[in-house]
């Protein structure tokens, strides 16, 4: 029998590449550790059926080692039936395992336990804390690494750390970001068996694919080209509203802002996002970070019970749109600022064989802007924050 072809796992500056081939990564935030393991495949399938190709998921240490030395891996803490379930469903997964991670999770995923640890400081090249952490590492990355594209699982991103940049509010602005913990970190997971490309979100650490965070991504992508302009542009969070305290209102986000802002990531030449969250599920016991609320609902696309909300169908439209046009969004040449009536925002991604999208954007949150951009199109009329593509050869 012939060998069975190589799985890969590449980049460059337009996409990420699955075996050859452009890809988008169309991505639901889905926290297993948020969701009893019983709901994992409906809010997966949930996913899978608004559009997306892929399922994103931070790993909780605290969650897997509650007493030093005790590891749970099994129930809500299984994440190897939590990715094998990810790959039965066809879906890519992005797996971002800290050690710190935030998510407004108790002490950002770190063990209490570390507190009594003579000594220890998280996130240094301290000898305490590097131990804890290789001790995690030790158990987490053979896990992540065996459902890995490249050993026959749908793994295609692991990241390095966690919004490590910052952690320059308290030490200062002088702070070496791309520093020798964060390397400690990367280092740790390749010799481990990572093997796929390393994924970045405000860590700026060197060997990795840095992504985008906002709750509008496509408005930093032209200063975020500038700065990589020879990796992808990708949206390593794209909040879809935000999270609850006590005492404050509720967050909410209506879904034509969600549908015009994920719109605005393919007119500034992306090749995917992460929706953060898509679905938050629920901060059980006491695993909320600091005031926040039991409730992680976050306004998502799929509610904290499984509620298919509007914000949903406004994602799956532009998911469907995407992926028909994905040849021309991944392989063509972009262009930003081209000419058009004043108010309008004009881009272009343009193929040699297959086509171009043309991108008449109103960024105006307020005002309807009207006029012409193109010999071959009407006038046109936009409504505030409203975005047009026009398909042509």
């Amino acid at each position: 029998m012939p060998d069975s072809p190589e799985r890969t796992v590449a980049y460059n500056s337009r996409s990420f590449i699955i075996d050859g081939k452009p890809d988008l990564f169309l991505s639901a935030c889905i926290h297993y550790f948020r969701v009893p393991h019983e709901l994992w495949a409906d809010r997966i399938a949930k996913a899978k059926r608004g559009g997306m190709n892929t399922v994103e998921t931070y790993v909780a240490w605290n969650f897997h080692e509650p007493e030093q030395g005790k590891w749970n891996w099994s129930g809500d803490a299984d994440l190897d039936a939590f990715l094998a379930e990810c790959e039965r469903q066809g879906m890519y997964v992005i797996v971002r395992p800290g050690p710190y991670i935030c998510a407004e999770w108790d002490f950002g995923g770190f063990p209490a336990w570390l507190i009594n640890v003579p000594g220890l400081e998280t996130r240094r090249m301290n000898v305490p804390y590097l131990a804890a952490m290789d001790a995690y590492f030790d158990q987490v990355t053979p896990i992540i690494a065996k459902h890995q594209w490249t050993n026959g699982g749908n793994v295609v991103l692991v990241q390095v750390e966690n919004e490590y940049a910052n952690l320059q509010w308290t030490r200062g602005k002088d702070m070496v970001v791309d520093d020798e913990y964060q390397h400690y970190v990367r280092d740790g997971l390749l010799r481990r068996g990572i093997t796929v490309p390393l994924l970045s979100c405000q860590g700026y650490c060197s060997g990795t694919v840095e992504g985008v965070n906002s709750h509008n991504p496509g408005d930093l992508m032209p200063e975020h080209r500038a700065k990589f302009p020879d990796k992808p542009l990708f949206s390593t969070e794209f909040w879809t509203a935000w999270y609850d305290a006590w005492g404050q209102p509720h967050h909410t986000r209506s879904a034509a802002d969600i549908e015009y802002a994920s719109m605005r990531c393919w007119a500034e030449g992306a090749c995917g996002y992460n929706y953060y969250v898509y679905h938050g599920g629920t901060n059980f016991g006491y695993t909320p970070m600091y005031i926040q609320t039991t409730s992680y609902d976050y306004d998502a696309q799929v509610s904290e019970a499984g509620r298919l909300t509007e914000k949903w169908r406004a994602s799956k439209r532009v998911a469907l749109w995407a992926k028909t046009w994905k040849h021309i969004l991944l392989n063509g040449t972009h262009k930003r600022g081209l000419k058009g009536s004043e108010g309008l925002r004009v881009s272009e991604t343009v193929t040699k064989q297959d086509g171009a999208v043309l991108f008449v954007d109103n960024p105006d949150s307020e005002n309807t802007v009207n006029g012409h951009v193109a010999p071959y199109l009407p006038e046109i009329i936009l409504k505030p924050r409203e975005l047009f593509p026009y398909v042509h050869d």
